[in-house]
């Protein structure tokens, strides 16, 4: 896919908020009109059953969340994010920055720990019927509350990654971009915090040197408390969940978080609803360690000023447009409304993006 659409991104945050000043205006109205999209705000976990009732002609979400309609026949995917967006960095894990310039050898641990996890995922999901794969499946299901088949299905469409690379700082300039763009973020907010351009911002906001040193970690007995957040259910942070595993062969019974001294503790058992609510954490002192999308960690830490940085991806993929039967092409989706977690998410985005490519508009509905 070419990467025409990630630099549209940037585009089609303007033409968005000139479409919506219009609307509201009174000129023209989104209802039916096949030039617009409508767009609401629904929970990944509710777009399911909204589609059902035909409460929305579609939605945006991640996984499981997908798949649960994939496997259910409730819905259609009408495109995949990683075939619009190749290697897109969706979920990310951030740090409390302070917290990690002071506990250096903590953070590397438990990214070490992370590597880890997610090469026991690649390894797995490369050997279909395994012990492993089977395992992983069960892991998977247990967490997200779903079948093995739903979990199954949703490791098709996602890649679990840990390395940054300068494509995945590129979608995230262009992420940041267009929400400046949008006014999501004021046009002087990169000034005022001292980046002198969104190139500088990621530049800096990224951090990959405790990812590089991470390999140089061994194992120890010596335990440290780490408060960590995540999502609830959401299997693009697969790794976390098979780190915290105490099923996996050859560990003696023990996590890979503990085989590195890293014990994890959350003061939401379950996890968070959004990622917006573990930036929250993080701003509240609850948390110094969170798994969540990178835009959500991007908009919070230079809208509330918030000191997190990035230092591994968790996923890069995994979400999609799943839409009802009468849905047929992306042509389709004009006059259609389409929910989403909300501006804050990789799902919006992909919405603005795929409407600006098909010359559609998007209205909040």
């Amino acid at each position: 896919m070419e990467r025409k659409y990630l630099i549209a991104m940037v585009v089609v945050a303007a033409v968005v908020v000139v479409a919506a000043g219009i609307l509201a205006s009174g000129i023209l109205t989104s209802e039916n009109d096949p030039t617009v999209i409508r767009h609401t705000v629904i929970a990944p976990k509710d777009q399911e059953a909204a589609i059902q009732k035909g409460t929305v002609d579609g939605g945006v979400s991640w996984e499981p969340y997908v798949s649960d309609s994939v496997v259910a026949g409730t819905g259609t995917v009408l495109l995949h994010s990683g075939d619009y967006w190749p290697n897109h960095p969706c979920c990310v894990i951030a740090v409390d920055k302070n917290w990690a310039a002071n506990n250096p050898d903590v953070v590397k641990r438990f990214l070490k720990a992370h590597v880890e996890a997610t090469e026991w995922i690649q390894e797995s999901l490369a050997q279909p019927g395994s012990e492993n794969y089977t395992l992983l499946m069960e892991i998977g299901a247990k967490f997200s509350f779903r079948s093995n088949e739903v979990v199954e299905e949703a490791t098709k469409h996602m890649h679990m990654d840990y390395n940054i690379t300068d494509e995945s700082k590129a979608y995230l300039a262009n992420y940041t971009q267009a929400y400046i763009d949008l006014n999501l973020i004021p046009q002087d907010r990169l000034g005022d915090m001292g980046y002198s351009s969104v190139g500088d911002f990621v530049d800096k906001y990224v951090n990959t040197e405790y990812l590089k040193d991470a390999n140089s970690m061994q194992p120890t007995d010596q335990m440290t408390p780490v408060d960590v957040g995540y999502l609830a259910g959401d299997l693009h942070q697969f790794a976390r969940v098979v780190a915290e595993s105490t099923e996996l062969p050859g560990y003696g019974g023990e996590s890979i978080f503990a085989k590195y001294g890293i014990k994890t503790q959350t003061p939401v058992e379950g996890g968070y609803a959004v990622g917006g609510d573990v930036m929250t954490a993080f701003n509240m002192g609850q948390i110094k360690i969170g798994y969540l999308g990178s835009p959500p960690a991007i908009l919070r830490h230079l809208n509330n000023n918030i000191q997190t940085e990035i230092v591994a991806l968790a996923n890069t993929e995994g979400s999609a447009i799943v839409v009802n039967k009468d849905i047929k092409s992306l042509e389709d989706l004009g006059g259609k409304l389409i929910a989403s977690p909300g501006p804050s998410s990789i799902q919006y985005l992909l919405l603005l993006s795929v409407a600006k490519d098909q010359g559609l508009r998007v209205q909040q509905g």
